[in-house]
């Protein structure tokens, strides 16, 4: 257990995730950093020069239940709390008009925005309630209520999370 403030990343690796990490390492954070894959994950450990005794990777696949519990679970062995949630996890699916698409891209972008947010929040914002302090930040798109031609998948994928956010902010609130 640690005095230091505890942050979780999901999506580290991403575009966004290897910009926040560093941020926070040289603001005095220890991490949590979650991604799809463990030699990217190791690659940005290497490449950020993060202090491995302030820094725990865990590879998951977010869209499984099980899996994100298992990075929340991950986490608090390691540092008995986290304090702070990036959730960073992206992607696109687009290009194709609503009237010509198949349900894969649809289906795709709700698994990537909407679930791989459910399923860490589920395991997360209840803790953060129980300890009486927590924050959570996701990142969205102008996409999610005025999609462009050909967006229809990710601006719904996006709408779903908005709504999930915004739902939890009202849950949570004053706790």
């Amino acid at each position: 257990m640690t005095d230091r403030r505890i942050a979780m990343v999901t999506g580290a690796t991403g575009g966004l995730g290897r910009v926040l990490v560093p941020d926070l390492a040289a603001d005095g954070w220890d991490l949590v950093l979650v991604g799809s894959s463990q030699e990217r994950l190791d690659a940005l450990v290497t490449s950020a020069a993060l202090d491995p005794e302030r820094t725990t990777t865990v590879t998951a696949n977010l869209r499984d239940q099980t899996a994100a519990t298992a990075a929340v679970e991950a986490a608090y062995e390691r540092f008995g709390r986290v304090d702070a949630l990036a959730h960073l996890v992206g992607g696109w699916t687009g290009g194709t008009h609503v009237g010509r698409s198949s349900d894969e891209p649809f289906a795709d972008m709700i698994d990537q925005h909407f679930w791989t947010s459910l399923n860490v929040v589920r395991e997360l914002a209840p803790r953060m309630v129980d300890a009486g302090f927590g924050r959570i930040a996701a990142i969205s798109s102008p996409m999610a209520a005025a999609p462009d031609a050909g967006m229809g998948a990710y601006g719904v994928g996006k709408a779903a999370q908005e709504t999930l956010f915004a739902a939890l902010a009202q849950e949570v609130a004053g706790s």
